[in-house]
């Protein structure tokens, strides 16, 4: 499995990468443009990412727009959308979880959470079988 992580805060892409880590190869992003860039450039070199959690307050670009163009880029290239995209985020609102689900999110999960808090929530969500962790 190929995982990219995108948040500003590094303590959270620790937790994430120690939740993670076991599962497949993490990339890491820190914000939203460097998170556009490593999707598009995986994309053309045909190792796209299966899961990417995203962050949604960042600097550059948010996790809104973020998600927004990945899956843009995904129907343009063709129509395949197969990367599981969850937002990993404090941003609780109705708009930013509704907004995001609408843009193509496949989960939402709420800081602040502990590697097998993620690991539970991304079974629950389904974008992680059971018997994978």
């Amino acid at each position: 499995m190929k995982i990219l992580i995108v948040d500003d805060d590094f303590a959270t892409r620790k937790i994430l990468m120690a939740a993670l880590k076991s599962l497949g190869d993490c990339d890491l992003a820190c914000n939203g443009l460097e998170a556009v860039h490593a999707f598009k450039e995986a994309y053309a070199e045909n190792t796209v990412y299966d899961l990417v959690l995203l962050d949604i307050l960042m600097p550059e670009m948010d996790g809104l727009a973020v998600l927004k163009n990945i899956r843009n880029h995904e129907n343009k290239a063709g129509g395949r959308i197969g990367t599981k995209i969850v937002m990993a985020t404090s941003v609780s609102d109705s708009n930013h979880v509704i907004g995001s689900f609408h843009e193509g999110c496949d989960g939402y999960i709420l800081k602040p959470f502990t590697p097998q808090s993620v690991l539970r929530d991304l079974i629950k969500h389904g974008v992680l079988a059971q018997g994978v962790v």
